[in-house]
């Protein structure tokens, strides 16, 4: 493996402090006590129209083929952002739609301005292919903390994952953000908080990899690892065979060991809390039980209609109370239903059409 000159001149090592994100559970409760038995949202997982230039065989391609009708307009979504506060959700969540530094004046911008008009921050999920210094200072100053994918440090292979990165302008990008967020991160009950992360997701070609990834992100970034996920694009056989094969228990275990949380970016009593804590809307204002679960979409109301956005804690609740069922059900308590091979008993929990889905495939 030729190793490129950035990860070459990293002299740092990992600091002992513990790190967490701002805007993640333990963020919160580190700051405040938080309820156990009826806890409220921390999330607002919003899908945008924004495309994306890569071609990623992981994509899981939230949306694709499924009868989508117009986007919101950014009133209906300020409405939302407003409910969202109301029911006190803290962050919003922009991640698996496209990329958001490809759409950022006429998309990304206007939202997080709109949800830090209401106290909100906001999380990120983006290559950073199109991002600019002064679209970091905006993030900065908007209360975005930045999660960056970053899949390998080994130019071939990461032409490999993404099909069109320029692994050289990303490692310039990330410098470049810890530069602009380097005076914003603070300590909170001993631990540090940062708002940079690196997301990596494990497969065959970057194993090996993920330490010196790690590297990369430092004493400044979260370092996350997530393990495949057979939606989208790795629904292909071809596909998952090149890049998991025979390896998924070894990937899901190097996930769970590499990751600074044991999993994903957030994890709250041991589920996704992205999904534990959240409540998700597609593009079009349907409502979903996770941004990445498309097929549950005409199954749980829309925030276009006024009566389902006023609703908007109890659909959470919900949710909430159909995935302690399915768990039940299946004796165990998926981190990711969307990842659990008894996924279809929690879409029929969810009241999702078995049958319309099936045809729709």
């Amino acid at each position: 493996m030729v190793l490129n000159k950035f990860e070459q001149t990293v002299e740092h090592e990992i600091a002992p402090t513990p790190k967490i994100l701002k805007g993640s559970p333990e963020f919160f409760e580190s700051k405040e006590k938080d309820e156990k038995e009826d806890k409220n949202p921390i999330y607002l997982m919003m899908n945008l129209e924004t495309k994306c230039s890569y071609r990623c065989p992981k994509c899981a391609l939230p949306g694709y083929r499924r009868n989508m009708k117009e986007p919101l307009s950014l009133e209906q979504r300020k409405k939302l952002i407003i409910k969202a506060r109301e029911i006190g959700i803290k962050e919003l969540v922009i991640v698996g739609a496209g990329e958001p530094t490809e759409h950022f004046d006429e998309t990304i911008k206007p939202v997080i301005e709109a949800a830090h008009h209401e106290g909100i921050g906001t999380i990120m999920f983006t290559t950073t292919s199109h991002l600019t210094r002064e679209q970091a200072e905006f993030y900065r100053d908007h209360d975005v903390s930045i999660f960056v994918s970053l899949d390998s440090i080994d130019s071939v292979t990461y032409k490999e994952l993404t099909g069109t990165g320029n692994l050289e302008q990303v490692l310039e990008n990330i410098q470049m953000l810890k530069k602009v967020f380097g005076e914003t991160n603070e300590q909170v009950n001993g631990k540090k908080v940062v708002r940079l992360g690196i997301n990596v997701t494990v497969v065959v070609q970057n194993k090996e990899q993920l330490d010196a990834i790690k590297k990369i992100a430092g004493d400044e970034m979260q370092f996350i690892v997530n393990f495949p996920i057979k939606r989208g694009k790795f629904k292909s056989d071809l596909v998952w065979q090149r890049l998991v094969g025979e390896h998924y228990a070894e990937l899901q275990r190097l996930a769970e060991e590499k990751s600074d949380t044991g999993g994903h970016s957030s994890i709250d009593e041991g589920v996704c809390s992205y999904f534990n804590r959240g409540v998700s809307v597609d593009i079009d204002g349907q409502m979903l039980s996770c941004g990445y679960a498309s097929e549950t979409a005409h199954a749980l109301g829309s925030v276009a209609d006024d009566k389902t956005l006023d609703d908007l804690a109890k659909h959470y609740r919900e949710i909430r109370q159909k995935y302690v069922r399915f768990s039940e059900k299946i004796g165990k308590k998926p981190s990711c239903p969307l990842r659990d091979e008894d996924y279809k008993v929690y879409l029929e929990e969810l009241g999702v059409d078995m049958e319309k889905l099936q045809q729709e495939k």
